[in-house]
C-alpha cells in the first residue's frame, strides 16, 4: 500500500528541471505516484527510510549541542582545563557540522531542545563541581553511549543502502518504458523510466554516504574523548565513581531515545 506525502508549493514546480534547450521530467516523477495538487504517493519503505535518516540528523545534531553545553559548564569551574577545552573543540565542530545537516535536510529539531541544554549545564557544572575527576567521569560514560549509538547508526545505514539496492537490481529486471519528451524547438527525445530512476538511487546514496562518513569520523573522535577522559581519572575504583558513571550512561541513553522520536 502506498501512502501520501504532500510537498511544499516550491516542490510542485520541480516536475520539470530545465535543461539547455530541454525540458526534463523531474527523477521524482518516475519514483512515485504524482497527482495535480502536488502531492506525491511514497512506498511505506521509502517513507520508512526517510523517517529513520532524519531521526539520525535530528539526535546527532541534539547530542552535539549537549555535549558543547556540558564542557562549556564544566570550563566555568574548572576553568582552562586542556583536555575540557580539547574536548571541546572538536565537540564545536561536530555541532557545526549537523546544524548545517539539520538546516539543509530541512529535519525538524528536536522539541526537546529547551530542555535538554539548561540539563545539559547542570550535569557539566555538577559534575565538575565534584571535581576534576568526576568531570572526566561524565565524559566517560557519555562517550561509551555515543560511541555504540554511532556504531548503531552506521549498522541502520548500511541495512537500508542493501536494501536500496535490492530494490533497483528489482527494478532493472522488470521491462522500462519510455517517455516522449518535447524540447524548445518541438522535438521529440525518447527517455528510459530506468536512467531516473538509478540517478536518483544514486543521489540518495550519495547523501547516505556523506551521512555514513560524518558519523564515521564522528565516532571515532568520541571514542578519543573517552580514552583520554578515562587516562585522566584518578578516581575509577569508588564507589561514588561507579554510581555517577551509571547514572550519567542510564540518563544519556533515555535523552537518545527521546530525542529519535521528538
Amino acid at each position: 500500500m502506498r501512502k501520501l506525502t504532500r510537498l511544499p508549493l516550491r516542490s510542485t514546480f520541480k516536475f520539470f528541471e530545465q535543461k539547455p534547450s530541454v525540458f526534463c521530467y523531474h527523477s521524482s516523477l518516475f519514483n512515485n505516484t504524482i497527482d495535480r495538487s502536488g502531492a506525491i504517493w511514497k512506498e511505506p519503505e521509502e517513507l520508512a527510510a526517510e523517517s529513520k535518516i532524519a531521526s539520525m540528523v535530528r539526535v546527532d545534531h541534539a547530542g552535539e549541542l549537549g555535549a558543547v553545553t556540558i564542557c562549556k559548564a564544566q570550563k566555568l569551574v574548572l576553568g582552562e582545563d586542556p583536555i575540557v577545552n580539547e574536548i571541546l573543540s572538536q565537540e564545536v565542530d561536530h555541532f557545526a557540522t549537523f546544524d548545517k545537516m539539520i538546516n539543509d535536510r530541512r529535519v525538524r529539531p528536536t522539541i526537546f531542545r529547551t530542555l535538554w541544554q539548561p540539563a545539559g549545564y547542570l550535569l557539566g557544572i555538577g559534575s565538575a563541581l565534584l571535581g576534576r575527576n568526576y568531570a572526566m567521569t561524565a565524559h566517560e560514560a557519555i562517550e561509551t553511549t555515543i560511541f555504540d549509538h554511532y556504531n548503531e547508526q552506521l549498522r541502520d545505514i548500511y541495512e537500508m543502502s542493501n536494501n536500496e539496492k535490492e530494490n533497483v537490481e528489482h527494478k532493472e529486471e522488470q521491462p522500462t518504458t519510455s517517455t516522449k519528451l518535447s524540447d524548445t524547438n518541438n522535438s521529440t527525445i525518447e527517455t528510459d523510466t530506468e536512467y531516473f530512476f538509478t540517478s536518483q538511487h544514486q543521489k540518495q546514496e550519495i547523501k547516505e554516504k556523506e551521512l555514513r562518513d560524518v558519523i564515521k569520523q564522528y565516532r571515532d573522535e568520541e571514542l578519543h574523548h573517552h580514552d583520554i577522559a578515562r587516562d585522566a581519572n584518578l578516581d575509577r575504583n569508588s564507589l561514588l565513581y561507579n554510581v555517577v558513571y551509571q547514572t550519567i550512561a542510564k540518563g544519556c541513553s533515555l535523552v537518545i531515545f527521546l530525542t529519535k522520536r521528538f
